[in-house]
C-alpha cells in the first residue's frame, strides 16, 4: 500500500484514482455508520491508515460533504496493531462475562 500512495503522491494517475476510490468507497461506509449509530466519534486503525494520511484526508472529504452533522474522524494511536488491541479487548471482555456466567451458575447448583 506504501508503494500506491507514494505514487500517487508523485502524480501517477491510475494510483491517484485507486486511492480516490478508496476514500470514496470508505467515507460512504463511515458515513452510513454514523447516521445509523451517531457516534461521537470516529476511530480509523490498521495498516492502511496507520501511514496513509493522504487517504484519511480523502476520506474526511468524502464524509464532510455527505454526513450531517459533521463526524469527527481521527486515526488510531495503535498504528498498524489497531485491529488486534481491539482483538484482545472484545476476548478478554467475553473470558469476563464467561467467567462470572459460570460462577453464577456454580452457585445456583449448590
Amino acid at each position: 500500500m506504501a508503494e500506491l500512495f507514494e505514487a500517487a503522491g508523485k502524480g501517477d494517475q491510475a494510483a491517484r484514482e485507486a486511492v480516490d476510490e478508496t476514500a470514496r468507497l470508505i467515507g460512504i461506509a463511515v458515513a452510513n455508520v454514523g447516521a445509523v449509530v451517531d457516534p461521537s466519534l470516529i476511530v480509523l486503525g490498521g495498516a492502511l491508515f496507520a501511514q496513509a494520511e493522504p487517504l484519511v484526508h480523502e476520506v474526511r472529504k468524502v464524509v464532510s460533504r455527505i454526513s450531517r452533522p459533521p463526524l469527527e474522524i481521527v486515526v488510531s494511536a495503535l498504528g498498524k496493531e489497531a485491529p488486534l488491541w481491539g482483538s484482545l479487548l472484545v476476548a478478554s471482555r467475553e473470558a469476563r462475562r464467561q467467567v462470572r456466567l459460570r460462577m453464577r451458575e456454580a452457585r445456583i447448583a449448590v
